[in-house]
C-alpha cells in the first residue's frame, strides 16, 4: 500500500488510538527523508503533548503496524507534537488548530503587508480566516495568495502578561 491510501489507513487507525490516550490526531505524513521512509503521526492536546503521550501512542500504533503490515518495505514510525511554529497544510490541521494564534504570509501585499498574525477562524475550502491581533478585524484570504500559515508560539504573549 502506498501514498494517500496508506496515509488514510494509518489516520483511521491512529485517530482512536490517539483519543484513547487523551490526544488528538493532527496529521499523518508518509515521507521519504534522506532515502528513508518515515510514517509521521502528529498529535496535540490542550496544554501540549508530552513525551509519555507520544510513547504510549507509538507503542500501540507500532503493535498494530507490526501485526497488519500495511507498509511496503522498511520504515521509521515517528510520533510527535506539532511543534511551536508548525506549518499548517491540511484542512484537518486548520480544523484542529482553529482558535490558535497563527502567522499568515502571502505572496503579494494585502493592504500594504505580506505578514499577518491573528487567531485562526473557520478556514474551509479555498479560504483562510483569521481575526487580526492588531485591530480585531476578521480577515479572509484566498489560499491561492497564501504562501504559508504557521502556528505562532504564544510564549511572547505570555511573557507580556
Amino acid at each position: 500500500m502506498k501514498g494517500r491510501q496508506l496515509q488514510e489507513l494509518i489516520a483511521n487507525i491512529a485517530e482512536p488510538i490517539a483519543a484513547s490516550h487523551g490526544t488528538l490526531l493532527v496529521a499523518v505524513e508518509v515521507v521519504t527523508e534522506r532515502g528513508k521512509k518515515i510514517l509521521r503521526v502528529v498529535l496535540d492536546k490542550p496544554g501540549g503533548v508530552t513525551l509519555d503521550d507520544c510513547e504510549a501512542v507509538s507503542k500501540e500504533l507500532d503493535s498494530w503496524l507490526d501485526r497488519e503490515d500495511p507498509v511496503d518495505g522498511s520504515y521509521y514510525l515517528e510520533v510527535c507534537s506539532p511543534g511551536l511554529n508548525r506549518r499548517l497544510k491540511s484542512d484537518r490541521e486548520f480544523r484542529v488548530f482553529k482558535g490558535r494564534r497563527v502567522e499568515v504570509q502571502t505572496f503579494r501585499e494585502v493592504g500594504g503587508s505580506k505578514r499577518f498574525i491573528g487567531k485562526l477562524g473557520d478556514s474551509t475550502g479555498n479560504t483562510i480566516v483569521i481575526t487580526d491581533q492588531e485591530n480585531g478585524k476578521e480577515m479572509i484570504f484566498d489560499k491561492a495568495i497564501v504562501s504559508s500559515v504557521r502556528l505562532k508560539d504564544d510564549i511572547e504573549e505570555r511573557q507580556r502578561k
